[in-house]
């Protein structure tokens, strides 16, 4: 995703929202930019202002159109499950 391709971000009491996609999240993250966006929804950077540490937030958006649909989506949601067991990943 090019730097001009990307949607400055907008926080306000219940997170933030960067190229169009609503985060909730707690306000101790702080949103840095968009990193990219897909089919199965957004990632950002944000900074962890408790810790400083930068991290990344995937926004998976619910695409129950149809059965294919849902079956994909249920699919990177465990994809992202067997992640968590990685120290740079949590669900």
């Amino acid at each position: 995703m090019g730097k001009d391709e990307r949607s400055v971000s907008v926080i306000n009491e219940n997170g933030f929202t960067i190229n169009a996609c609503s985060f909730n999240v707690d306000p101790k993250y702080q949103p840095l930019d968009a990193i990219g966006q897909g089919s199965y929804g957004v990632v950002c950077s944000v900074c962890n202002t408790e810790t400083d540490e930068k991290l990344a937030i995937k926004k998976i958006t619910p695409m129950a159109g149809d059965e294919w649909d849902a079956t994909h989506t249920l699919r990177e949601i465990r994809l992202m499950r067997c992640l968590g067991a990685h120290e740079n990943v949590s669900t």
